[in-house]
């Protein structure tokens, strides 16, 4: 039986229950909206300890530094390079991807204008007028930081006998030695520095800072320097590695090449002919990069070793322990080449 008498138009009921069905869809989708601007007006508001949206964005600029950073930061966000392997901060040329990532970073951590001079303008716009960094500078110059021990560069043309007795060396007077990473009181200087840093810029995650950072200082003052015997019957290719032999007590006798001289004048060859022919010496500590050839020439083609120690670290995998590893490693290298012969 029908409902629906005969004759009767049906098109009004369709019409009301079509324009129902778009009332209702309509106070459906409002409610959804109101409720997402809500929550968006509400997330401001979050107590801080939910609010760990914000990651710092730490720019290093060579692999040390980026490790140490790396360490503190554990379980927070992971620190960027900016110079890749194999690149050294004395020949560097930033690219746009570097300046783009110099202009992102929320701190730059560096080695000062000295040993990275092709950073120098970028970061003249984040320091003062003085030229110091400060907690609140977004560039720290890791040279500057308060405390650090500086050495002076040695001069090849005069650097005879390695370090004497009464605690003399020949320095280059003027030019610091800027390989402060190489040194275990340096780096946890370094460190604390650094850690109080990421706690300015990112409270939140304080406790996770604190830690690391205690951390991170245990391994480092750990470290196993022992010399036992041993002598400074040992060549550097390349000084840099001032900051180590400090630490050890382990001074090279001889220095072959400096950061400004490639190819050494004919005179200090000879003085470094002479010096290995009356000190016996038959080792030297080498970078990943030296001339092999002026080394042959300097033994006369003898038999002699060399100890590779690479200052940037480009092999090491970035990991808790790594700085401390690192330190480790380059020690018992420089030792073994000042080790006496069985």
């Amino acid at each position: 039986m029908s409902l629906v008498k005969q004759g009767t138009n049906t098109m009004p009921v369709v019409e009301s229950l079509f324009k129902l069905l778009i009332y209702m869809t309509l106070i459906m989708f409002s409610c959804l909206g109101a409720r997402a601007w809500g929550e968006a007006e509400l997330k401001p508001g979050l107590p801080p300890e939910l609010k760990s949206e914000f990651k710092p964005r730490i720019l290093t600029t060579i692999k040390p530094l980026q490790m140490i950073v790396y360490e503190l930061s554990l379980g927070v966000f992971q620190p960027d390079r900016l110079l890749p392997d194999g690149f050294t901060p004395h020949d560097y040329h930033l690219k746009p991807r570097d300046r783009q990532a110099v202009q992102e970073a929320d701190l730059i951590v560096w080695l000062g204008p000295e040993m990275e001079p092709y950073l120098n303008a970028l970061v003249e716009q984040y320091t003062d007028a003085s030229g110091t960094e400060n907690l609140t500078a977004k560039a720290v110059n890791v040279l500057a930081i308060p405390g650090i021990k500086k050495l002076p560069s040695r001069a090849i043309s005069h650097h005879r006998g390695g370090h004497s007795g009464d605690g003399h060396r020949e320095e280059d007077h003027g030019a610091e030695d800027g390989h402060i990473w190489l040194s275990p009181e340096n780096v946890s200087l370094m460190a604390e520095y650094l850690g109080k840093k990421l706690i300015e810029m990112d409270a939140v995650h304080k406790d996770r800072y604190e830690e690391n950072l205690a951390l991170f200082l245990v391994k480092i003052e750990a470290l196993d320097l022992t010399t036992s015997k041993g002598s400074n019957a040992f060549l550097v290719y390349h000084d840099a590695f001032q900051y180590l032999e400090h630490a050890l007590q382990r001074y090279a006798h001889e220095i072959i090449v400096s950061d400004a001289e490639d190819t050494p004048g004919i005179r200090h060859i000879i003085g470094v002919q002479k010096a290995i022919q009356k000190e016996g010496i038959e080792c030297v500590v080498v970078g990943n990069l030296y001339n092999k050839s002026l080394l042959d020439k300097l033994f006369g083609y003898r038999v002699y070793r060399t100890a590779t120690i690479d200052a940037l670290a480009s092999d090491v995998v970035l990991g808790r322990d790594s700085y401390a590893d690192f330190l480790q490693q380059v020690s018992h290298q420089l030792l073994s080449c000042g080790a006496l012969s069985e």
